[in-house]
C-alpha cells in the first residue's frame, strides 16, 4: 500500500508537466456549448438505445463482480480453501485482472471499433467464472476466481471508451450513462 501511495504521489508530482488546456479565445467556450447542444438534440434513437443497453449491461456486470469481491474470502473458505490461500488467490486474480486490462486496452487501442465486443467477451468470461465458482470445490474456485475477477474487472474501461466513440461530440453524456450503470 505504501508503494501504491508513492506511485500515486509521483504521478501527482508530474501532473503539472501535462499539456495545458488551450487558452480561451473569445467565444471558444460559447462555440463548444452550441456544438454540444446541437449534438445533444441530434443524438439518434439508435444511439440512445445502444447506450441504454450498454448501461444495463454495465449494471449487471458490476453487480456480479462486486459480489465476488465482497464475498471472495467467504466463498473461498466455503470451497474448502484456507483463509491464507483465499487471500493469496484474491491477490493473484487481481494481478491477472490488471494484466487483462493492459492487454485488452492495448488491443482496443489498435482496433477501437471492437471495444464493445471485447467488453462483452470479458463480461461473459466474468459470468462463466461466477458459474464455475458456484461448484464450491478448491479447483473450481481457483479457476472461477481468476475468470470472474479478471473478466469482471477487465471490461469497464473498454466499455467507457466505446461509449465515448459512439458519441464523440458528447462524451460527457455517454460517460454519464456508463457511470450510471
Amino acid at each position: 500500500m505504501t508503494v501504491a501511495a508513492g506511485v500515486a504521489l509521483l504521478a501527482a508530482c508530474f501532473a503539472p508537466l501535462a499539456r495545458p488546456w488551450p487558452i480561451d479565445r473569445p467565444g471558444l467556450y460559447a462555440q463548444r456549448a452550441l456544438r454540444s447542444a446541437r449534438a445533444s438534440v441530434a443524438m439518434s434513437g439508435t444511439v440512445r438505445r445502444v447506450l441504454t443497453i450498454w448501461t444495463c449491461g454495465a449494471l449487471l456486470g458490476t453487480v456480479g463482480v462486486n459480489s465476488v469481491a465482497v464475498f471472495f474470502v467467504v466463498l473461498g473458505t466455503h470451497s474448502r480453501l484456507s483463509d491464507r490461500t483465499t487471500g493469496l488467490m484474491l491477490t493473484a486474480a487481481s494481478v491477472v485482472a490488471v494484466l487483462v486490462r493492459l492487454i485488452a486496452g492495448a488491443l482496443a487501442d489498435r482496433r477501437p471499433q471492437v471495444n464493445p465486443l471485447i467488453a462483452a467477451g470479458l463480461m461473459g468470461t466474468g459470468a462463466v467464472g461466477l458459474a464455475v465458482m458456484s461448484f464450491a470445490t478448491p479447483a473450481t474456485f481457483i479457476l472461477g476466481a481468476v475468470l470472474a475477477v479478471a473478466g469482471g474487472w477487465g471490461w469497464t474501461g473498454l466499455l467507457l471508451a466505446a461509449s465515448f466513440r459512439l458519441v464523440p461530440e458528447r462524451p460527457q453524456s455517454a460517460g454519464a450513462a456508463m457511470q450510471f450503470g
